[in-house]
């Protein structure tokens, strides 16, 4: 725990961009202020960041998971031309 405490104050001091990876969702709701998805193959890229991000990714993922569902049910339902 001290590292990421450590980690998180070097990072906040510096006027820089990274790119990180991490399943600490303490850690990114702290470091955060965009989210990239990768989900199949495709990016998402989510403009959400602070606390509570997690949760509101978790939401917007899921709308978007249950627009397409739809939209493929829509498919199968059109019949082909």
């Amino acid at each position: 725990m001290q590292f990421i405490e450590w980690m998180s104050r070097t990072i906040l001091e510096q006027e820089m961009t990274i790119l990180l990876v991490t399943h600490d969702r303490a850690f990114m709701e702290t470091m955060c202020t965009k989210l990239l998805e990768l989900d199949s193959g495709k990016g998402y890229l989510h403009e959400i960041g602070g606390e509570g991000s997690y949760k509101q990714f978790l939401k917007l993922r899921q709308q978007r998971r249950d627009a397409q569902a739809s939209a493929a049910q829509d498919a199968k339902a059109c019949p082909a031309i």
